[in-house]
């Protein structure tokens, strides 16, 4: 779905823009990522390459530091002689693990790509290569994954605190919407339970963002929440909707 992988994309330059530390970047990273892969999305890590890199979240190794170089050296050497870039697949193994192949020279605006394993911290290979101290610093320490209504409120109020764009305004009111569409766990108990939510919900940069046409109007065509979609939610569910509702305008 092209319009998750766009707001994706968009956020992570906004988060790379703030004021936050590299290792709350990385969290954000890890979470919108996340969240992301829920949906019918590309690989679209090598759009933001170096950003992504310089936070210690997306990773590139030599393809003889991979830890089952030695045992399956067969496919590692067929990769590199294929000379196309491709999911990592080994014997007992699937693409699941997260880890891509890159000949070098991915679309990265940044400049040219070189070749290598290219993997993020949620894949399965990272606790690996930190365990073997093949990466180490910020890229090695731990991080946190938030529920739905924990990354909503924390990338409003992260983008809340800078200055007014398009791009500003299109997050905001994009990431509100594709929760309350795409998310039937945004509707939980939990979140109104969350106080980072209600202050987020509430924050009047927010409601001045719902309350203007998006400077992107895919947004206000695909992800604009109905009122008449309460109904939809039974129970406290149909309440929790009601309520993340009254940010938009009446």
């Amino acid at each position: 779905m092209w319009e998750f992988e766009d707001l994706t994309e968009r956020a992570v330059v906004l988060i790379g823009q703030s004021g936050l530390e590299p290792a709350a970047k990385r969290e954000f990273f890890a979470n919108l990522y996340d969240q992301q892969e829920q949906f019918d999305c590309s690989f679209t890590h090598f759009r933001q390459l170096k950003l992504l890199e310089e936070t210690g979240f997306f990773l590139r190794i030599e393809v003889g530091q991979h830890p089952d170089y030695d045992v399956h050296r067969e496919v590692f050497e067929r990769l590199v002689v294929g000379g196309k870039s491709t999911w990592l697949e080994l014997p007992g193994q699937d693409r699941d693990s997260g880890v891509y192949f890159s000949v070098g020279n991915e679309s990265d605006p940044g400049g040219i790509t070189p070749a290598g394993l290219y993997f993020d911290i949620r894949s399965s290979l990272w606790p690996r290569v930190c365990e073997a101290g093949t990466v180490a610093g910020l890229a090695a320490e731990p991080f946190e994954r938030w529920t739905c209504h924990e990354l909503l409120a924390r990338l409003i109020l992260a983008i809340a605190e800078l200055p007014s764009s398009d791009l500003r305004s299109d997050v905001l009111k994009g990431y509100y919407g594709w929760a309350m569409v795409a998310l039937p766990d945004i509707a939980s108990p939990g979140a109104r339970a969350n106080p980072s939510l209600e202050r987020a919900r509430d924050l009047p940069a927010l409601r001045e963002v719902l309350a203007a046409p998006a400077p992107s109007d895919w947004i206000d065509e695909r992800l604009n929440p109905l009122a008449e979609w309460a109904p939809r939610y039974e129970g406290e569910k149909g309440t929790v909707f009601a309520w993340l509702l009254e940010a938009y305008p009446s």
